[in-house]
């Protein structure tokens, strides 16, 4: 969802890819995926989870109560345009700056 929001912030998506390719394709990911983010988050391997906010299952909630319990700031981010928001760039900028806070309370 934000993967060029990642780059020009020069940060590593860790999800396991098959994690990502499972949730994307509305699947349930591997249960060795699935540890793999669990250790991630778990173990706080990670600055930042991005939670899409569009795109939530029961795999996907379990992963924002893990973050949650391990201390890991959480970024809601959206694949389309919310109704609340008055332009792409607003949008946009908005995601960035919630990275932003994030990055900035990460431990």
């Amino acid at each position: 969802v934000a993967g060029y929001l990642l780059g020009a912030a020069g940060l590593t998506v860790k999800t396991p890819a098959g994690f990502a390719s499972a949730i994307e394709a509305g699947n349930e990911p591997s249960p060795r995926d699935s540890q793999a983010l669990d250790d991630l988050v778990s173990h706080r391997k990670i600055k930042a989870l991005l939670y899409n906010s569009q795109a939530v299952t029961a795999v996907t909630k379990r992963v924002l109560a893990s973050a949650h319990r391990a201390g890991v700031p959480v970024v809601p981010v959206t694949e389309t345009l919310p109704g609340s928001q008055q332009s792409y760039q607003t949008w946009q900028l908005g995601q960035a700056r919630a990275l932003l806070a994030a990055l900035r309370s990460a431990p």
